[in-house]
């Protein structure tokens, strides 16, 4: 405890202050599944077993649309479908430090069997890439996934974690006015579980080691800062679900209330939930299953892009 504190310049209200940041923001120590030692390595090999197989039944692409190899898009395609099929985004998680979009299609199935198009993006990572430049990378895939895909009769974006973070920053986009578009091509987003506001993780130094966040980069890269910019361009969108599970911190379900109440003031139709006994990491494995409580969300979006 003393080294610990003597880390932090003998402040005792910092440590305490980081310690609970810690505590809050680690996913893994509150579910209730498995140890939070075990709970990570088995939430990724759920995920990479089943991705796995999904090429096996569907058409899959790689394209590259950046200047890295970790920048593209792993494409799932159903096994037939209309050229203005519906497209679904899917931005990983991670806490921008890990993951890879092939690793995640695994959800695809869900979405291709009703013959939506689904796309991972993939990103460079921290400390390879500051925070600033990942939200910009993706904000690029979402545009060059837009242009190859011209015909469709709208997309949705979904993201996970550090991914609905990314997301809720690609809602902030005037995509009218970027692509020459006489509409928003984005028709709504589900948001599962992430982080609006970055103060916390920079104030926590064991956090923002890698992330390497200036408070004024918090700040300014934390999605609550862009509500203004969301609600003047995303108010005509079907829904923004911002979703968290009921066995995460109050930290993270504090977060996605507050976005989703944010987004609402300032006219986005932004729904608020909380899916009961899941915790973070099986709120996004579940996506793989027909009977999980967000395949009423998958409905909607179909039966919106769809219609």
């Amino acid at each position: 405890m003393r080294s610990l504190l003597n880390k932090h310049g003998g402040n005792l209200k910092l440590f305490i202050t980081q310690a609970h940041a810690l505590i809050a923001y680690s996913p893994s120590r509150w579910s209730k599944r498995l140890p939070s030692n075990e709970i990570v390595d088995t939430h990724y090999k759920v995920l990479t077993t089943a991705s796995k197989i999904v090429p096996q039944k569907y058409r899959t692409e790689n394209v590259v649309f950046g200047s890295s190899d970790s920048q593209k898009l792993e494409i799932v395609y159903p096994t037939e479908h209309d050229d203005d099929a519906p497209v679904i985004v899917f931005i990983h998680g991670g806490g921008w430090l890990a993951g890879r979009p092939e690793d995640y299609v695994c959800i695809a199935e869900q979405f291709v069997k009703h013959g939506a198009i689904f796309v991972c993006i993939g990103y460079d990572l921290a400390p390879k890439a500051s925070v600033p430049e990942i939200v910009n990378q993706n904000k690029t895939a979402v545009g060059f996934i837009l242009n190859k895909f011209t015909k469709s009769r709208g997309m949705y974006l979904t993201g996970h974690s550090a991914g609905a973070f990314l997301v809720s920053r690609i809602l902030e986009v005037d995509w009218v006015q970027q692509l020459q578009l006489t509409s928003n091509p984005i028709r709504g987003a589900v948001l599962l579980s992430g982080v609006y506001d970055l103060l916390p993780l920079f104030q926590t130094s064991s956090l923002n080691d890698e992330l390497r966040m200036t408070e004024e980069i918090a700040k300014q890269e934390s999605p609550m800062a862009h509500v203004g910019d969301v609600g003047k361009h995303c108010s005509s969108m079907e829904v923004v679900h911002v979703v968290v599970g009921e066995n995460e911190s109050p930290e993270y379900k504090e977060q996605s209330s507050n976005y989703a109440k944010s987004c609402k003031d300032v006219g986005v139709n932004a729904e608020y939930k909380v899916i009961p006994n899941v915790d973070h990491f099986d709120l996004v494995e579940n996506l793989m299953k027909e009977d999980y409580i967000l395949t009423e969300v998958r409905k909607l979006i179909l039966s919106t892009t769809l219609s």
